[in-house]
């Protein structure tokens, strides 16, 4: 970007700020009973697959990221199936209080927020974007949304729907995008009173290094997801059909892009002939659902990383090796049966590898040094060890365990990155009478 242009787009985020700031004094003076049924109504029209933002949505959507319009459908449908405005309302009594009293100027502690925030963007997904756009005007904090590169088109079909629903509430509201490596901008964007972002490690610490300790600052580094199933339940060919068949939908839906996306499957237990089933019952499974939702067209460079991580695990699966290779012809899907629990570079792209452990003692420490970026878990609710399991997982740092092909599915109050939903960007203020 030129030296005007990027002067221009630093102009731009000031100017925005400055607004916003204007803006949240009468946001500040609404009842927080008001903007939370506002906001849910904002929810409800975002998950209307009617409403005429969302079908603008699924379509820019797909001429963006050339994702199929049939997964991009069916993925929004399963996310949102428990995304209602009961649901907001439920999480911000949950977290705030309740409705009733949150408004009392004498109960205590009082829901504050800040002048204004600044919100970054950095996956593909739409849902979490229009979350983390409703989160902060909850707290009566206006926000400025960076775009994502990967997902330009949902914060501002987001703006709309709050400009529609609540005019007070879309002028609190600000969307602009610039390059990431637009210093000036960035810095700029990053005076506000609160900033929250999601993006890489990379990403959220170099965000800290331009932040002072006044600032709220709210970050979602690097997560992945994986599944943990007992071989001792899949000792029945439904049973690991049943696994295969609901794997591949987690698999399958947003091509593995979202920290919910499982990369790798444990199986724990002797029954090491199970393994070899469930790869093969994967690969059946992921051909099945590439044919309903065919997956994204990849790049060059990406497709060079899935056809170097198959070579590998061809080469270590030569002579009496255990690892083995299940794929499609082109790159469209990839299962590799691994020999052991290493954890191996994940190229995603629906790219799946099914490890086999011991016990659960050796779960715990093949995952240990994963830990810190462990999200979710699919885990079946028939495992006989299932409160050890759980237990071990949670110790993990595990924020959300579900059933497999519900992992595209989380409540609105799930625990992202083991933190709240609202409280995060809230201040309380504690009142002793």
């Amino acid at each position: 970007m030129s030296e005007i242009a990027t002067t221009e787009a630093s102009i731009e985020v000031r100017k925005k700020l400055m607004r916003l700031s204007g803006a949240g004094a009468a946001l500040r003076n609404r009842k927080m009973k008001d903007v939370g049924e506002k906001l849910g109504e904002v929810l409800e029209r975002f998950r209307d697959p009617a409403s005429p933002q969302r079908r603008i949505l699924e379509k820019e959507y797909c001429q963006l990221t050339g994702s199929h319009p049939q997964m991009v459908s069916d993925a929004m449908r399963l996310a949102l199936q428990r995304w209602s405005k009961e649901a907001w309302i439920n999480l911000v009594e949950t977290e705030l209080g309740r409705m009733s009293i949150l408004d009392d100027p004498f109960s205590t502690p009082n829901v504050v927020g800040f002048d204004s925030s600044a919100l970054i963007l950095g996956g593909c997904i739409p849902m979490p974007a229009m979350l983390s756009m409703l989160v902060p005007l909850m707290v009566r904090t206006p926000v400025l949304v960076k775009c994502s590169r990967h997902d330009t088109v949902t914060p501002g079909l987001v703006a709309e729907i709050i400009a529609e629903v609540d005019p007070q509430l879309g002028e609190c509201v600000a969307v602009t995008q610039f390059s990431s490596e637009d210093q000036v901008a960035t810095e700029a964007l990053l005076r506000a009173p609160c900033v929250v972002a999601t993006g890489s490690n990379d990403t959220i610490k170099s965000i800290t290094n331009f932040l002072s300790p006044r600032q709220r600052f709210v970050g979602y580094g690097f997560r992945f997801s994986i599944a943990v199933l007992e071989s001792e339940a899949l000792r029945t060919g439904p049973r690991i059909e049943e696994a295969a068949r609901k794997l591949a939908v987690d698999i399958a839906l947003w091509d593995q892009l979202g920290c919910l996306s499982p990369l790798a499957v444990y199986v724990v237990g002797p029954a090491v002939e199970h393994v070899d089933e469930l790869a093969t019952a994967l690969g059946e499974a992921l051909t099945k659902a590439q044919e309903r939702w065919p997956r994204t067209v990849v790049t060059a460079d990406v497709a060079a990383r899935i056809q170097e991580q198959r070579s590998d695990a061809e080469m270590r699966g030569a002579g009496r090796g255990r690892t083995r290779l299940i794929a499609s012809s082109g790159t469209d899907w990839t299962v590799v049966r691994e020999a052991d629990a290493t954890f191996r570079p994940a190229p995603m792209h629906r790219f799946i590898r099914i490890h086999p452990v011991e016990s659960p003692t050796e779960l715990y420490s093949a995952l240990k040094p994963l830990s810190p970026g462990l999200a979710a878990v699919a885990i079946p609710g028939f495992s006989s060890n299932f409160v050890e399991l759980s237990t071990l997982l949670s110790q993990l740092g595990a924020s959300r365990l579900c059933l497999p092909g519900r992992m595209h599915s989380p409540p609105m109050d799930w625990h992202h990155d083991n933190l709240g939903v609202l409280r995060p960007l809230a201040r309380f203020s504690d009142i002793e009478r």
